[in-house]
């Protein structure tokens, strides 16, 4: 479904801007968690990208959940905990610190990261369900007003028409 749809779109992306380090991120993530994944070329673009651009959190993040489905799992802890800096709201650095340190038998650490992205998570939803309430709210005034007008318009036409008219 969308997953493919979007896998394309960044395929033909890529073929036109192949040097756009945001397209190479994006694929190499796409390629990371598409069934099945393509970790050794989400590995390639996603170096490519951190070789040019060493210092961008997002990219060495990406580069974390490569190492994830590696199983490098130091490797991925150091740039989670890298991209952190940046991303410390981000419920998937924090499962993806959690799935590390749990596999390096880390479980406090791994316990700890897991809270922290559940936490977060469940912040979004939160989120999200009052900014849809709030929407729901302007669509049901939207619509008061409306029906007002509709009313309003319906009244003055009923008192304007008389028998002579019609």
């Amino acid at each position: 479904g969308k997953l493919d749809e979007s896998g394309y779109h960044l395929e033909q992306a890529f073929k036109l801007m192949p040097e756009a380090p945001v397209v190479a991120n994006n694929l190499a993530w796409h390629l990371v968690y598409q069934d099945p994944p393509e970790i050794d070329r989400a590995m390639k673009l996603i170096s490519l990208v951190i070789d040019k651009h060493p210092n961008v959190p997002a990219y060495i993040d990406t580069r974390g959940h490569v190492y994830l489905k590696m199983k490098e799992w130091r490797k991925a802890i150091d740039d989670f905990e890298i991209s952190l800096r940046q991303f410390a709201n981000e419920p998937s650095v924090h499962a993806g610190l959690a799935e590390a340190y749990e596999n390096l038998q880390m479980t406090e650490l791994a316990t700890r990261h897991r809270a922290i992205s559940e936490k977060l998570e469940e912040e979004q939803k939160s989120q999200k369900m009052v900014f849809t309430i709030s929407r729901e709210r302007q669509e049901a005034e939207r619509k008061k007003i409306e029906a007002k007008g509709i009313s309003d318009f319906q009244k003055i036409i009923s008192e304007t028409i008389n028998p002579n008219l019609l």
